[in-house]
Protein backbone atom coordinates (compact mmCIF):
# COMPACT_ATOMS: atom_id res chain seq x y z
CA UNK A 1 0.00 0.00 0.00
CA UNK A 2 1.26 3.39 -0.93
CA UNK A 3 -0.10 6.98 0.58
CA UNK A 4 -4.10 6.86 1.45
CA UNK A 5 -6.07 4.03 0.77
CA UNK A 6 -9.52 3.52 -0.71
CA UNK A 7 -11.68 3.53 2.42
CA UNK A 8 -10.18 6.75 4.48
CA UNK A 9 -8.12 4.53 6.23
CA UNK A 10 -3.81 5.66 6.37
CA UNK A 11 -1.52 3.29 5.49
CA UNK A 12 0.35 1.19 8.30
CA UNK A 13 4.12 2.07 7.01
CA UNK A 14 3.29 5.61 7.30
CA UNK A 15 5.73 6.56 9.83
CA UNK A 16 5.97 10.35 9.37
CA UNK A 17 3.15 11.55 11.50
CA UNK A 18 3.66 15.06 12.09
CA UNK A 19 4.46 15.67 15.90
CA UNK A 20 2.16 17.93 18.30
CA UNK A 21 3.56 19.78 20.87
CA UNK A 22 2.17 20.40 24.68
CA UNK A 23 2.48 18.30 27.57
CA UNK A 24 0.40 15.49 28.99
CA UNK A 25 -2.71 17.49 29.29
CA UNK A 26 -2.88 18.16 25.51
CA UNK A 27 -1.90 14.44 24.70
CA UNK A 28 -5.25 13.45 26.89
CA UNK A 29 -7.76 15.99 25.17
CA UNK A 30 -6.17 15.11 21.65
CA UNK A 31 -7.00 11.24 22.82
CA UNK A 32 -9.79 12.36 23.66
CA UNK A 33 -10.94 14.15 20.74
CA UNK A 34 -9.82 11.38 18.23
CA UNK A 35 -12.05 8.85 20.29
CA UNK A 36 -14.90 10.79 19.22
CA UNK A 37 -13.69 11.64 15.42
CA UNK A 38 -12.94 9.63 12.46
CA UNK A 39 -10.86 10.26 9.32
CA UNK A 40 -10.84 13.32 6.77
CA UNK A 41 -12.68 11.30 3.70
CA UNK A 42 -9.63 11.38 0.67
CA UNK A 43 -10.01 13.63 -2.58
CA UNK A 44 -11.42 10.31 -4.21
CA UNK A 45 -14.29 10.53 -1.88
CA UNK A 46 -14.70 14.05 -1.93
CA UNK A 47 -17.64 14.63 -3.32
CA UNK A 48 -19.62 11.57 -1.42
CA UNK A 49 -21.82 12.62 1.01
CA UNK A 50 -20.87 10.87 5.04
CA UNK A 51 -22.50 7.65 5.19
CA UNK A 52 -24.87 7.63 7.95
CA UNK A 53 -26.41 4.51 9.75
CA UNK A 54 -29.81 4.72 7.92
CA UNK A 55 -28.16 5.50 4.58
CA UNK A 56 -25.58 2.40 4.74
CA UNK A 57 -28.73 0.35 5.59
CA UNK A 58 -31.05 1.71 2.45
CA UNK A 59 -27.64 1.15 0.22
CA UNK A 60 -27.59 -2.45 1.68
CA UNK A 61 -31.18 -3.06 0.76
CA UNK A 62 -31.14 -2.13 -2.45
CA UNK A 63 -27.94 -3.94 -3.30
CA UNK A 64 -29.32 -7.00 -1.78
CA UNK A 65 -29.72 -9.86 -4.51
CA UNK A 66 -32.09 -11.56 -1.47
CA UNK A 67 -34.27 -8.72 -1.53
CA UNK A 68 -34.17 -8.65 -4.96
CA UNK A 69 -35.07 -12.06 -6.12
CA UNK A 70 -37.78 -12.20 -3.43
CA UNK A 71 -39.55 -8.66 -5.04
CA UNK A 72 -39.39 -10.81 -8.09
CA UNK A 73 -41.57 -13.70 -6.42
CA UNK A 74 -43.99 -11.02 -4.67
CA UNK A 75 -44.43 -9.85 -8.22
CA UNK A 76 -45.26 -13.12 -9.57
CA UNK A 77 -46.79 -14.23 -6.28
CA UNK A 78 -49.44 -11.58 -7.05
CA UNK A 79 -49.31 -12.37 -11.02
CA UNK A 80 -50.83 -16.25 -9.59
CA UNK A 81 -53.42 -14.66 -7.50
CA UNK A 82 -55.05 -12.72 -9.92
CA UNK A 83 -55.08 -15.61 -12.44
CA UNK A 84 -56.17 -18.25 -9.74
CA UNK A 85 -59.55 -16.77 -9.57
CA UNK A 86 -60.75 -16.90 -13.01
CA UNK A 87 -63.07 -19.98 -14.06
CA UNK A 88 -61.82 -22.27 -16.61
CA UNK A 89 -61.80 -21.64 -20.22
CA UNK A 90 -64.94 -22.77 -22.07
CA UNK A 91 -64.73 -25.10 -25.39
CA UNK A 92 -65.97 -25.15 -28.79
CA UNK A 93 -67.47 -28.36 -29.36
CA UNK A 94 -68.72 -29.77 -32.86
CA UNK A 95 -70.48 -33.36 -33.84
CA UNK A 96 -71.32 -34.67 -36.86
CA UNK A 97 -73.74 -37.68 -36.78
CA UNK A 98 -73.93 -39.64 -40.04
CA UNK A 99 -76.13 -42.58 -40.93
CA UNK A 100 -77.07 -44.74 -43.62
CA UNK A 101 -80.88 -43.12 -42.81
CA UNK A 102 -80.64 -39.80 -44.46
CA UNK A 103 -82.76 -38.67 -41.85
CA UNK A 104 -80.84 -39.53 -39.16
CA UNK A 105 -78.02 -37.23 -40.34
CA UNK A 106 -77.13 -34.58 -37.57
CA UNK A 107 -74.65 -31.53 -37.51
CA UNK A 108 -74.15 -29.47 -34.26
CA UNK A 109 -71.66 -26.67 -33.41
CA UNK A 110 -71.74 -25.23 -29.76
CA UNK A 111 -69.63 -24.55 -26.22
CA UNK A 112 -68.71 -26.74 -23.33
CA UNK A 113 -68.34 -24.88 -19.93
CA UNK A 114 -66.87 -26.91 -17.05
CA UNK A 115 -68.50 -25.09 -13.99
CA UNK A 116 -67.65 -23.95 -10.45
CA UNK A 117 -70.48 -25.30 -7.96
CA UNK A 118 -68.64 -25.51 -5.26
CA UNK A 119 -66.25 -21.93 -5.43
CA UNK A 120 -62.99 -23.91 -6.43
CA UNK A 121 -62.06 -21.08 -8.05
CA UNK A 122 -62.54 -18.64 -5.01
CA UNK A 123 -60.59 -20.59 -2.63
CA UNK A 124 -57.65 -21.53 -5.28
CA UNK A 125 -57.30 -17.69 -5.38
CA UNK A 126 -57.54 -17.31 -1.44
CA UNK A 127 -54.86 -19.67 -1.14
CA UNK A 128 -52.55 -17.58 -3.90
CA UNK A 129 -53.55 -14.78 -2.31
CA UNK A 130 -52.26 -16.09 1.19
CA UNK A 131 -49.07 -17.55 -0.62
CA UNK A 132 -48.39 -13.52 -1.83
CA UNK A 133 -48.71 -12.68 1.40
CA UNK A 134 -46.40 -15.20 2.61
CA UNK A 135 -43.38 -14.15 0.20
CA UNK A 136 -44.31 -10.29 1.53
CA UNK A 137 -43.55 -11.11 4.98
CA UNK A 138 -40.43 -13.38 3.86
CA UNK A 139 -39.33 -10.25 2.29
CA UNK A 140 -40.08 -7.88 4.75
CA UNK A 141 -37.74 -10.08 7.29
CA UNK A 142 -35.28 -10.27 4.36
CA UNK A 143 -34.40 -6.52 4.21
CA UNK A 144 -34.71 -6.04 7.85
CA UNK A 145 -31.99 -8.63 8.53
CA UNK A 146 -30.36 -7.27 5.46
CA UNK A 147 -30.41 -3.80 7.49
CA UNK A 148 -29.50 -4.93 10.52
CA UNK A 149 -25.98 -6.42 9.30
CA UNK A 150 -25.04 -3.02 7.45
CA UNK A 151 -25.86 -1.03 10.77
CA UNK A 152 -23.54 -3.77 12.51
CA UNK A 153 -20.82 -3.59 10.28
CA UNK A 154 -21.07 0.74 10.26
CA UNK A 155 -20.62 0.62 14.42
CA UNK A 156 -17.54 -1.72 14.06
CA UNK A 157 -16.12 0.36 10.78
CA UNK A 158 -17.25 3.72 13.51
CA UNK A 159 -15.18 1.98 15.96
CA UNK A 160 -12.36 0.26 13.83
CA UNK A 161 -11.95 4.18 12.50
CA UNK A 162 -11.92 5.75 15.97
CA UNK A 163 -9.18 3.36 17.17
CA UNK A 164 -7.22 3.75 14.29
CA UNK A 165 -6.97 7.86 15.53
CA UNK A 166 -6.40 7.07 18.71
CA UNK A 167 -3.58 5.39 17.90
CA UNK A 168 -2.41 8.32 15.75
CA UNK A 169 -2.51 10.64 18.28
CA UNK A 170 -0.74 8.18 20.83
CA UNK A 171 1.91 8.10 17.71
CA UNK A 172 2.13 11.96 17.91
CA UNK A 173 3.00 12.11 22.07
CA UNK A 174 5.72 9.66 22.14
CA UNK A 175 7.25 11.34 19.67
CA UNK A 176 6.85 14.66 20.74
CA UNK A 177 7.94 13.24 24.27
CA UNK A 178 10.77 11.29 22.47
CA UNK A 179 12.28 14.86 21.10
CA UNK A 180 11.74 16.12 24.00
CA UNK A 181 13.98 13.96 26.29
CA UNK A 182 16.56 13.94 22.96
CA UNK A 183 16.82 17.61 23.93
CA UNK A 184 17.35 16.74 27.37
CA UNK A 185 20.30 14.17 26.61
CA UNK A 186 21.93 16.79 24.40
CA UNK A 187 21.80 19.35 27.13
CA UNK A 188 23.16 16.59 29.70
CA UNK A 189 19.82 16.54 31.77
CA UNK A 190 18.81 13.28 31.04
CA UNK A 191 20.95 10.18 30.16
CA UNK A 192 20.74 8.04 26.63
CA UNK A 193 19.11 5.15 27.89
CA UNK A 194 16.65 6.60 29.96
CA UNK A 195 14.66 6.89 26.37
CA UNK A 196 14.47 3.17 25.48
CA UNK A 197 11.13 3.20 27.65
CA UNK A 198 9.69 5.54 25.29
CA UNK A 199 11.45 4.45 22.34
CA UNK A 200 10.03 1.15 23.30
CA UNK A 201 6.64 2.52 24.20
CA UNK A 202 6.36 4.19 20.44
CA UNK A 203 7.39 1.09 18.68
CA UNK A 204 4.82 -1.07 20.16
CA UNK A 205 2.10 2.31 19.63
CA UNK A 206 3.10 1.59 15.72
CA UNK A 207 2.49 -1.68 15.86
CA UNK A 208 -0.87 -1.33 17.53
CA UNK A 209 -1.94 1.07 14.63
CA UNK A 210 -0.86 -1.41 12.19
CA UNK A 211 -3.36 -4.07 13.50
CA UNK A 212 -6.09 -1.51 13.89
CA UNK A 213 -5.39 0.06 10.44
CA UNK A 214 -5.72 -3.61 9.05
CA UNK A 215 -9.36 -3.77 11.22
CA UNK A 216 -10.58 -0.46 9.55
CA UNK A 217 -9.90 -1.84 5.81
CA UNK A 218 -11.75 -5.34 6.80
CA UNK A 219 -14.72 -3.33 8.51
CA UNK A 220 -14.68 -1.10 5.70
CA UNK A 221 -14.70 -3.99 2.78
CA UNK A 222 -17.56 -6.00 5.37
CA UNK A 223 -20.04 -2.78 4.35
CA UNK A 224 -18.35 -2.77 0.67
CA UNK A 225 -19.65 -6.44 0.25
CA UNK A 226 -23.38 -5.52 1.30
CA UNK A 227 -23.14 -2.27 -0.95
CA UNK A 228 -22.16 -4.48 -3.85
CA UNK A 229 -18.97 -2.42 -4.64
CA UNK A 230 -15.24 -3.48 -5.23
CA UNK A 231 -13.41 -4.32 -2.12
CA UNK A 232 -11.52 -1.16 -1.33
CA UNK A 233 -14.05 1.52 -2.19
CA UNK A 234 -13.64 4.94 -0.28
CA UNK A 235 -16.48 4.97 2.42
CA UNK A 236 -16.73 8.44 4.10
CA UNK A 237 -18.03 8.16 7.46
CA UNK A 238 -19.44 11.31 9.76
CA UNK A 239 -17.59 12.59 12.14
CA UNK A 240 -19.85 11.49 14.68
CA UNK A 241 -19.26 9.52 18.04
CA UNK A 242 -20.97 6.47 19.33
CA UNK A 243 -24.11 8.31 21.76
CA UNK A 244 -24.32 7.20 25.50
CA UNK A 245 -26.44 4.11 26.70
CA UNK A 246 -29.74 4.94 26.21
CA UNK A 247 -33.11 3.61 28.60
CA UNK A 248 -34.19 0.07 27.01
CA UNK A 249 -37.96 0.57 27.64
CA UNK A 250 -40.07 -2.00 29.22
CA UNK A 251 -39.69 -5.86 28.03
CA UNK A 252 -43.06 -6.46 27.46
CA UNK A 253 -43.69 -3.47 25.14
CA UNK A 254 -40.26 -5.14 22.98
CA UNK A 255 -41.75 -8.87 23.35
CA UNK A 256 -45.58 -7.23 21.93
CA UNK A 257 -43.93 -5.49 18.92
CA UNK A 258 -41.53 -8.39 18.21
CA UNK A 259 -44.63 -10.82 18.06
CA UNK A 260 -46.73 -7.97 15.53
CA UNK A 261 -43.97 -7.21 13.15
CA UNK A 262 -41.44 -11.03 12.98
CA UNK A 263 -42.54 -12.55 9.78
CA UNK A 264 -42.29 -16.14 11.34
CA UNK A 265 -45.52 -16.52 13.41
CA UNK A 266 -47.14 -15.06 10.22
CA UNK A 267 -45.55 -17.83 7.95
CA UNK A 268 -46.94 -20.39 10.22
CA UNK A 269 -50.20 -18.36 10.47
CA UNK A 270 -50.49 -18.48 6.66
CA UNK A 271 -49.61 -22.27 6.47
CA UNK A 272 -52.56 -23.27 9.23
CA UNK A 273 -54.53 -21.39 6.86
CA UNK A 274 -53.30 -22.83 3.62
CA UNK A 275 -53.26 -26.21 5.13
CA UNK A 276 -57.17 -25.82 6.61
CA UNK A 277 -58.15 -24.54 2.55
CA UNK A 278 -56.75 -27.43 0.93
CA UNK A 279 -58.82 -29.83 3.24
CA UNK A 280 -61.96 -27.45 2.06
CA UNK A 281 -61.06 -27.69 -1.20
CA UNK A 282 -60.45 -32.20 -1.25
CA UNK A 283 -64.25 -32.03 0.54
CA UNK A 284 -65.64 -29.75 -2.73
CA UNK A 285 -63.64 -31.84 -5.19
CA UNK A 286 -65.99 -34.78 -4.26
CA UNK A 287 -68.45 -33.02 -6.84
CA UNK A 288 -65.61 -31.42 -8.58
CA UNK A 289 -66.37 -29.30 -11.34
CA UNK A 290 -69.10 -29.94 -13.35
CA UNK A 291 -69.71 -29.51 -17.24
CA UNK A 292 -72.42 -27.94 -18.98
CA UNK A 293 -72.67 -28.42 -22.91
CA UNK A 294 -74.96 -26.66 -24.95
CA UNK A 295 -74.99 -27.19 -28.77
CA UNK A 296 -77.27 -26.20 -31.72
CA UNK A 297 -77.49 -27.32 -35.44
CA UNK A 298 -79.18 -29.06 -38.05
CA UNK A 299 -80.68 -32.92 -38.38
CA UNK A 300 -82.53 -34.58 -41.33
CA UNK A 301 -82.68 -33.78 -44.86
CA UNK A 302 -84.80 -30.95 -44.18
CA UNK A 303 -82.16 -29.53 -41.62
CA UNK A 304 -84.50 -28.93 -39.19
CA UNK A 305 -83.13 -27.06 -36.18
CA UNK A 306 -81.69 -28.57 -33.26
CA UNK A 307 -80.55 -27.71 -29.75
CA UNK A 308 -78.43 -30.18 -27.36
CA UNK A 309 -77.84 -29.84 -23.86
CA UNK A 310 -75.83 -31.93 -21.78
CA UNK A 311 -74.77 -32.16 -18.00
CA UNK A 312 -72.07 -33.70 -16.14
CA UNK A 313 -71.30 -34.14 -12.27
CA UNK A 314 -68.45 -36.38 -11.05
CA UNK A 315 -70.27 -38.98 -8.54
CA UNK A 316 -67.94 -39.75 -5.49
CA UNK A 317 -67.51 -43.42 -5.38
CA UNK A 318 -65.07 -44.99 -5.24
CA UNK A 319 -62.51 -41.33 -3.87
CA UNK A 320 -64.55 -39.17 -1.45
CA UNK A 321 -61.52 -37.68 -0.48
CA UNK A 322 -61.67 -37.35 3.40
CA UNK A 323 -58.13 -39.24 3.41
CA UNK A 324 -56.58 -36.04 1.56
CA UNK A 325 -58.89 -34.07 4.01
CA UNK A 326 -57.86 -35.36 7.24
CA UNK A 327 -54.14 -35.03 6.18
CA UNK A 328 -54.47 -31.13 5.49
CA UNK A 329 -55.93 -31.11 8.71
CA UNK A 330 -53.47 -32.89 10.87
CA UNK A 331 -50.64 -30.22 8.85
CA UNK A 332 -52.44 -27.78 9.74
CA UNK A 333 -52.98 -28.54 13.74
CA UNK A 334 -48.90 -29.04 13.20
CA UNK A 335 -48.38 -25.25 12.00
CA UNK A 336 -50.07 -23.98 14.48
CA UNK A 337 -48.26 -25.66 17.15
CA UNK A 338 -45.24 -24.48 14.94
CA UNK A 339 -46.79 -20.67 15.15
CA UNK A 340 -47.07 -21.41 19.28
CA UNK A 341 -43.56 -22.12 19.46
CA UNK A 342 -42.12 -19.61 17.14
CA UNK A 343 -43.58 -16.45 19.23
CA UNK A 344 -41.87 -18.34 22.45
CA UNK A 345 -38.83 -18.26 20.45
CA UNK A 346 -39.43 -14.95 19.51
CA UNK A 347 -39.86 -14.01 23.09
CA UNK A 348 -36.91 -16.15 24.23
CA UNK A 349 -34.77 -14.01 21.78
CA UNK A 350 -36.20 -10.40 22.65
CA UNK A 351 -35.57 -11.24 26.46
CA UNK A 352 -32.16 -12.50 25.69
CA UNK A 353 -31.08 -9.08 23.65
CA UNK A 354 -32.79 -6.97 26.20
CA UNK A 355 -30.87 -8.27 28.88
CA UNK A 356 -27.91 -7.91 26.63
CA UNK A 357 -28.30 -4.40 26.20
CA UNK A 358 -29.41 -3.70 29.67
CA UNK A 359 -26.09 -5.42 30.75
CA UNK A 360 -23.39 -3.33 28.24
CA UNK A 361 -25.16 -0.10 29.27
CA UNK A 362 -24.44 -0.89 32.73
CA UNK A 363 -20.55 -2.08 31.71
CA UNK A 364 -20.48 0.99 30.27
CA UNK A 365 -21.62 3.05 32.99
CA UNK A 366 -18.78 0.69 35.36
CA UNK A 367 -15.84 1.51 33.35
CA UNK A 368 -16.94 5.37 33.08
CA UNK A 369 -16.94 5.64 36.79
CA UNK A 370 -14.51 3.29 38.12
CA UNK A 371 -11.29 2.21 36.09
CA UNK A 372 -11.52 5.42 33.82
CA UNK A 373 -12.15 7.66 36.76
CA UNK A 374 -9.26 6.26 38.52
CA UNK A 375 -6.86 6.01 35.82
CA UNK A 376 -7.64 9.86 35.18
CA UNK A 377 -6.76 10.36 38.35
CA UNK A 378 -3.77 8.96 38.62
CA UNK A 379 -2.64 10.40 35.41
CA UNK A 380 -3.24 13.63 36.82
CA UNK A 381 -1.09 13.13 40.32
CA UNK A 382 1.49 11.61 37.81
CA UNK A 383 1.76 14.73 35.82
CA UNK A 384 1.68 17.05 39.14
CA UNK A 385 4.60 14.94 40.18
CA UNK A 386 6.36 15.80 37.40
CA UNK A 387 5.89 19.56 37.00
CA UNK A 388 7.00 19.86 40.90
CA UNK A 389 10.08 17.85 39.87
CA UNK A 390 9.28 15.13 42.08
CA UNK A 391 8.40 12.09 39.45
CA UNK A 392 9.93 11.02 36.35
CA UNK A 393 8.43 11.10 32.87
CA UNK A 394 8.24 7.23 32.79
CA UNK A 395 5.71 7.81 35.51
CA UNK A 396 3.40 10.09 33.32
CA UNK A 397 3.97 7.39 30.10
CA UNK A 398 2.65 4.26 32.33
CA UNK A 399 0.10 6.04 34.20
CA UNK A 400 -0.89 7.48 30.46
CA UNK A 401 -1.05 3.75 29.19
CA UNK A 402 -3.08 3.13 31.82
CA UNK A 403 -5.40 5.69 31.21
CA UNK A 404 -5.37 4.72 27.09
CA UNK A 405 -6.25 1.32 28.38
CA UNK A 406 -9.16 2.17 30.38
CA UNK A 407 -10.48 4.68 27.62
CA UNK A 408 -10.05 1.77 24.55
CA UNK A 409 -12.44 -0.15 27.15
CA UNK A 410 -14.81 2.33 27.65
CA UNK A 411 -14.87 2.16 23.81
CA UNK A 412 -15.20 -1.45 23.56
CA UNK A 413 -18.15 -1.52 25.99
CA UNK A 414 -19.79 1.23 24.25
CA UNK A 415 -19.48 -0.97 20.52
CA UNK A 416 -20.71 -4.04 22.57
CA UNK A 417 -23.68 -2.06 23.65
CA UNK A 418 -24.41 -0.31 20.19
CA UNK A 419 -24.60 -3.76 18.68
CA UNK A 420 -26.86 -5.44 21.55
CA UNK A 421 -28.95 -2.28 21.08
CA UNK A 422 -28.73 -3.42 17.19
CA UNK A 423 -30.00 -6.86 17.82
CA UNK A 424 -32.51 -6.23 20.30
CA UNK A 425 -34.19 -3.66 17.62
CA UNK A 426 -33.41 -6.79 14.53
CA UNK A 427 -34.63 -9.39 17.61
CA UNK A 428 -38.20 -7.08 17.42
CA UNK A 429 -38.90 -6.82 13.69
CA UNK A 430 -37.51 -3.15 13.22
Amino acid sequence: MSGQPPGNVPTPHARGTPTVAGGPRRLLACLLAAAGCLLTPGPAAAAEAPLTPTAAAERAVAASGAVRALTRALEAAHDRARAAGAWPNPALVSQYQFSTDPGNHMLTLGVRQPLDFRGLARQRQEAAEDEALAVEAELAGTRRQVAYQARQAHVALWLALATVRGHEAEQRYLRDELARGKRRVAAGALAPHELIHTEFELAQAHQRWVQATHDAERARDRLNVLFGHPVGTAIPMPPVALTAPAPEGELAAWVAEARAHRFEPLQAELAARRERRSARLAVSLRFGEGELDMQGGTAGPLNAPLLYTAFSLPVPVWNDYGAEAASHEAEAARQEAQRAAAEAAIAAEVTDAWLETRQAAARVEEIARGPLALAGHALEKAQARLAAGAGAPVEVLEARQQHLAAEASRLQALLTYHLARLRLEEAAGR
